[in-house]
């Protein structure tokens, strides 16, 4: 089946996660021509590896940054297949950063 499914709209999620927690967009252009970065940045999304979150951003915990590339899957079967299951990854995340901060203390 072709065509736009809920699972653009994860990686599109996902996209926008990445950028809220580590500043940058997950493949940012060389090129400062507009028409060139655009190309550019297309290209990246289906042909370049992601920098996992983590790596831009230390301070997330792994699950966090999982969850991330999970929902930026190149291949949408790869993503999680539902919103639920998506959901259930952050709370997990959510758990383990509550874990290990309540360890800190």
């Amino acid at each position: 089946r072709g065509g736009e499914t809920f699972l653009s709209d994860m990686y599109s999620l996902g996209a926008t996660l990445y950028h809220a927690i580590t500043g940058q967009i997950p493949f940012p252009p060389q090129s400062s021509d507009p028409d060139e970065a655009i190309a550019e940045m297309t290209s990246a999304h289906v042909n370049s590896p992601l920098t996992p979150p983590n790596h831009l951003a230390p301070d997330i915990t792994q699950p966090t940054n999982d969850a991330i590339v999970g929902a930026l899957a190149k291949n949408p079967a790869d993503r999680f297949q539902s919103y639920d299951e998506f959901k259930m990854a952050f709370e997990s995340a959510r758990s383990h950063l509550a874990i290990k901060m309540y360890r800190q203390e």
